[in-house]
């Protein structure tokens, strides 16, 4: 226990004698003393130093340096300026010991124990509440996503023709009357005519048309069948002219319906189809010859 009977920090009026007898007050001397109670001298550590040199400096008396002297055993710090942690126990009692490494934080012109303004109150007026959505009924939920799968079934379609129609000009690059069309020596292996101009002048005679093809069958046309050739349906991969030429192809070289159709990237039953209706309008253009 420290001799001093006041606190030397600044603007602090704590004194040992004008303290109640209930009050815990304590007075701490400072650390790093190089002499013992008794005055017999002692080793001072670097790290008692250092502790002394902070508590100097927390209480602000090293401003001028040599005009505050440390008097051992006399002045001291009293309790009010250190924290409960800094005490062994984390409690202030009578008794009660320091840290080893506690230094005096509690001040009058601590800015952490001031007391602060709050921060004014944002003026911004608030965004509106948002208006509740109203829910869908099960039938117009029902209606929109039904809509939603019509237009993806067109679109789907839509890919698909034009997925075919690339397959057919893929294959006419490999095979067909617009290849040969320059070369006659080639129109004349294939079909038989010599020239192009003969080809030309043939299908011209025959007046190849989609309705005359379709009206030269034995069988009387449906609904259906009378609107595609109006054009209300889907038109036909090859034009009449390709087809005339794949049935002579046919007639000429004998080439298989299967090989046909793998010329021309569609299924035997379609080349079969194209060269049966094709000779049958022939034969009723030609056949009175």
């Amino acid at each position: 226990m420290p001799d001093g009977d006041h606190c030397c920090v600044p603007l602090c009026t704590s004194d040992r004698r004008s303290k109640p007898t209930d009050s815990v007050c304590l007075f701490h001397s400072f650390p790093g003393s190089p002499t013992t109670k008794s005055g017999n001298p002692r080793a001072v550590s670097q790290e008692e130093k250092e502790v002394r040199a902070k508590w100097i400096a927390a209480i602000r008396r090293d401003e001028r340096e040599g005009e505050f002297r440390v008097v051992d055993c006399q002045t001291c710090v009293c309790s009010d300026h250190f924290l409960e942690d800094d005490y062994v126990r984390h409690e202030k009692q009578t008794g009660a010991r320091l840290n080893h490494s506690a230094v005096p934080s509690v001040f009058s012109w601590s800015d952490q124990w001031a007391t602060k303004r709050k921060p004014p109150a944002d003026r911004t007026s608030p965004p509106p509440p948002k208006r509740p959505r109203e829910p869908q009924s099960d039938k117009a939920k029902y209606n929109a996503e039904k809509k939603k799968v019509t237009q993806l079934e067109l679109q789907l379609e839509e890919a698909k023709a034009e997925l075919e129609d690339l397959v057919v000009e893929c294959s006419l690059e490999m095979f067909s009357l617009a290849r040969f069309q320059d070369c006659d020596a080639d129109v004349q292996y294939y079909t038989g005519f010599p020239t192009m101009a003969a080809f030309e002048a043939c299908a011209d005679f025959l007046q190849l048309s989609e309705e005359n093809v379709i009206s030269s069958r034995s069988k009387p046309l449906d609904d259906d069948t009378r609107r595609r050739v109006r054009g209300g349906g889907r038109k036909s991969k090859l034009s009449l002219k390709e087809k005339f030429f794949l049935t002579m192809v046919r007639l000429r070289r004998g080439t298989d319906f299967r090989l046909l159709a793998d010329m021309y990237f569609f299924d035997t039953a379609t080349a079969s189809r194209i060269v049966t209706t094709m000779v049958n309008y022939m034969y009723l253009r030609l056949g009175s010859l």
